[in-house]
């Protein structure tokens, strides 16, 4: 399968962080200046940066800049961050095991919320029930909310 333009952004900041070129709460380039370096639309990175974003790895900060998380010292490698050198079926896998685990989130949450708050994780639960890849099953912000 070709790759996309999405997973080619994807992959090149994975590399970055692998290879250490890109460490912890260094500011990495914007989606634009991303886009223009990999000759790949504006978009493509976005979505790329939503994944890594969704995954733990980069951290987007409104009128900052997007940062290279800080998970510790060990982090740079695959033993300790083993996302780092998961495929598409692997990320999403691991997102199901989250959406698993937390689980127990969801006792607290029904203690809280309200009608609507109900409302709005049906939808996140479907839009992740019918996902094609991992980065559609992400954007869900499930993980983020």
């Amino acid at each position: 399968m070709e790759q996309t333009p999405s997973d080619y952004a994807f992959q090149y900041v994975i590399d970055r962080i692998k290879s250490s070129q890109w460490i912890a709460d260094e500011k990495i380039l914007s989606e634009n200046e991303l886009s223009s370096k990999l000759n790949v639309s504006r978009v493509a990175v976005r979505q790329a940066y939503d994944k890594l974003d969704a995954l733990g790895l980069i951290v987007k900060k409104r009128g900052s800049g997007t940062y290279i998380s800080n998970l510790g010292e060990e982090r740079q490698t695959v033993s300790a961050c083993p996302v780092l050198s998961m495929d598409n079926d692997d990320v999403i896998g691991l997102l199901k095991f989250r959406k698993f685990f937390e689980h127990g989130n969801v006792q607290i949450f029904t203690e809280i919320c309200t009608d609507e708050d109900v409302d709005k994780l049906r939808v996140l639960v479907d839009i992740m029930d019918n996902a094609k890849d991992a980065y559609e099953y992400a954007k869900a912000d499930f993980f983020v909310s």
